[in-house]
């Protein structure tokens, strides 16, 4: 930061002084002091001006112009009384090279009058951003969390790490409070004890060394004159105390003033909205940032300031804030948790769903909000995170309170889909069927409830996946034909759940050795996904041009295959390096088998075979640590590896090793008689009479692939 600022003031081309920003006790005044000390030989003159107050600010220049032996008195009427001091600066006779440093300045029109013209060698320090509008602006935040650790651990004995990393997070990592936690005499413990019951009684103690006031007459000095002077503020303040401290997505609270159940609706109208945070800025107590989407923007309010006014609410106001918020953060669902779009969003109010504890708000709404929230994580690649959420949800909603303005049944049956969805996904496939099964009933005969009509044909999809987890693949065939109709007649062609339908049923048409019209199918759902999402990077139009790839190899059609199977690993890079995707997403890794298989059929062979049987291996363990070992995915990349290892001298014990385990998971999913079983003692049969699998390779490719097909 030092740096920064040196090189800041040596810009040739920079108007005005330069400040720092920041919440009180983030350590503006210290970057200051040690920027003036560790740069004193350039300058000739430094002086500093305390700006706590107009009087003590107007009395540091003053006491400078009585140095420099200026009097400090208007020459004519209406001219700057000081003006005769700036001209001694701007000349620089005596002094060429200074530097003012105005602290604590954080009423800019209060002592704007006492800034030189010249502001090249200003430095100011404020908790208020509206030096932003005039000044270059140097935001200081506080610790980075191994910088928090370091300190605490360095400045106070026998503090474990495990310690210093939960003051840390206590006190959301501001340098004025891990001071105060070092300098306490309280056990680590007992801190942070304190903290959550009283932490203004705790703050109230002496004041940390070097700092002029304690740390709760800091924040109790501008929360009072809020309350007094800015009530709006005080009442937005108190409804951003119970969002988590992570950044607060603006239209959450934008689209929450149309909810005439909000209590703080009248202070969310744009003007009074607009002078609450801008009152709030001022005294440093919120920050803006950039959203997550162009155009939009975000509110981070510290943790300790969350903590403290937490504090000062009566138990009546902190109950009804609370409830705001969850109506709040519902009117910031985007209602698509399906949609890779909508997914960054969703990140961005899990944290806060969590803080506020929206399990225990039984507004009808909120709760879709937790439904779309399951199905977000499911979608998302965190299938075992989901599960937690649905299954905690259930278990409070068992409570029996009443949803407003709904049967509390329609939203258990909602959840039920996505609990379903979720178990599915992570290979639970009888409690899956049966949780499905009996939500179907229920959906089916609640013509007095809610509309189930699309959800119906979502749910029915898993008679398909019963029928191929029982190896009867014709019966399967025939029930997902059906099922792509009543989709169809639901959805239409076009729509996300009719091509997971099409995809169904290409397996299917695989699975019976219907190659041609499992090929055709798959590449027509991908090019109506690549109209429907708009272009060729959303992750569902690359799930179903990776199935148009495996088909086509499955068909013979390797160069193409492979070609496919490189643009879409391309893609899918593109979105991982990018941060928007996961490596460990199951639709990468059911890729990542695909395109390794697919440089195989191609006659990998040496070198380029290691390669891809050690890819292969990080990919198996992926699949573990996400999903599990018995997964049908993870058996997917096994088989895989297997037939990797069989091409490889000396490997052909690891190859039988992988499909006989395999063989055996298969067994305790699928039963002994399922066609993967046997095709498992096939292989394992051949790799133990050491036949020349040289001479079998494109059989043992096409067995290998036919295993890997995912039933689900």
């Amino acid at each position: 930061m030092l740096d920064e600022l040196h090189r800041a003031f040596h810009q040739d081309d920079r108007a005005g002084a330069l400040a720092i920003q920041g919440v009180a006790g983030v350590g503006k005044t210290q970057l200051a002091a040690m920027y003036a000390h560790r740069y004193r030989t350039e300058y000739d003159l430094v002086w500093w001006i305390s700006c706590g107050s107009q009087e003590l600010a107007h009395n540091g220049m003053a006491e400078l112009a009585s140095r420099l032996g200026v009097t400090a008195s208007a020459r004519v009427p209406g001219e700057n009384i000081f003006g005769a001091l700036f001209d001694e600066l701007r000349l620089g006779q005596r002094y060429r090279r200074w530097l003012l440093v105005f602290d604590d300045a954080n009423e800019p029109q209060a002592i704007r009058y006492l800034i030189p013209p010249d502001r090249q060698n200003v430095l100011i320090t404020s908790r208020n951003y509206e030096w932003s509008a005039t000044e270059s602006m140097l935001e200081l935040d506080v610790f980075e969390r191994g910088e928090s650790v370091e300190f605490l651990s360095s400045r106070r004995r026998g503090l474990s790490e495990a310690e210093a990393q939960q003051i840390a997070d206590s006190v959301g990592d501001l340098p004025l409070v891990l001071e105060h936690a070092v300098e306490s005499q309280f056990q680590p413990m007992e801190y942070l004890s304190r903290l959550d019951r009283d932490p203004f009684l705790l703050f109230s103690e002496k004041p940390p060394s070097a700092y002029p006031v304690t740390v709760a007459e800091a924040w109790l000095s501008v929360i009072e004159r809020l309350r007094m002077e800015t009530p709006d503020a005080m009442v937005l303040l108190g409804c951003l105390t119970f969002f988590a401290s992570d950044p607060i997505p603006r239209e959450s609270l934008e689209r929450g003033r149309f909810n005439h159940e909000v209590s703080v609706r009248e202070v969310l109208g744009p003007l009074r909205f607009s002078r609450a945070i801008a009152a709030l800025r001022r005294v440093g107590l919120l920050s803006v940032r950039p959203g997550i989407r162009p155009a939009t923007s975000r509110f981070h309010v510290h943790r300790l300031t969350q903590r403290l006014v937490r504090s000062v609410l009566t138990a009546a106001e902190a109950e009804r804030l609370r409830h705001d918020v969850h109506l709040l953060i519902a009117a910031a669902d985007p209602a698509s948790p399906d949609d890779f779009n909508s997914w960054p969003q969703y990140d961005e109010l899990r944290s806060h769903m969590g803080e506020s504890d929206v399990m225990e708000c039984s507004d009808a709404v909120v709760r879709r909000l937790v439904v779309n929230q399951v199905r977000y994580l499911r979608a998302s690649g965190d299938p075992k995170a989901a599960l937690g959420l649905a299954r905690e949800a259930l278990d409070r909603w068992a409570s029996g309170i009443d949803i407003v303005d709904l049967d509390p049944a329609a939203i258990e049956l909602a959840m039920y889909r996505a609990e379903a969805e979720v178990l599915c996904s992570l290979g639970t496939y009888e409690r899956a069927f049966e949780v499905a099964q009996r939500t179907l009933g229920k959906m089916s005969s609640a013509s007095a409830m809610a509309d189930w009509s699309e959800d119906i044909p979502v749910l029915g999809r898993m008679r398909g996946t019963r029928l191929r987890l029982a190896g009867d693949f014709e019966a399967a065939l025939t029930a997902d034909t059906e099922s792509l109709k009543e989709h169809i007649d639901v959805f239409g062609r076009d729509d996300p759940q009719t091509f997971m339908a099409m995809y169904n049923l290409a397996v299917d048409n695989l699975l019976v050795g219907n190659h041609v019209r499992a090929t055709m199918i798959t590449d027509e759902t991908y090019h109506r996904s690549l109209i429907y999402y708009g272009g060729p990077d959303h992750p569902s139009v690359l799930f179903h041009q990776n199935s148009s790839a495996r088909c086509n190899r499955l068909l013979g059609q390797f160069d193409l295959a492979l070609a496919i199977a490189d643009d879409v690993h391309n893609r899918y890079r593109t979105l991982i390096d990018s941060g928007a995707f996961s490596e460990y997403h199951p639709l990468f890794l059911m890729h990542q088998i695909d395109f390794i298989a697919a440089q195989r059929d191609m006659g990998a062979s040496g070198s380029a075979l290691d390669r891809l049987a050690e890819e292969n291996y990080q990919v198996y363990l992926r699949c573990w640590r996400t999903l599990d070992r018995g997964h049908l995915l993870t058996l997917a990349a096994a088989i895989t590896h297997s037939s990797l290892l069989q091409r490889m001298d000396g490997r052909m014990d690891e190859a039988a090793e992988a499909i006989s385990d395999a063989r055996h998971r298969y067994i305790s999913i699928l039963g002994q008689d399922h066609p993967y079983v046997r095709a498992c003692e096939a292989i394992l049969t051949d790799i133990q009479g050491r036949v020349d699998v040289t001479d079998k390779s494109a059989a043992q490719s096409q067995a290998s692939s036919e295993l890997t097909l995912l039933l689900f």
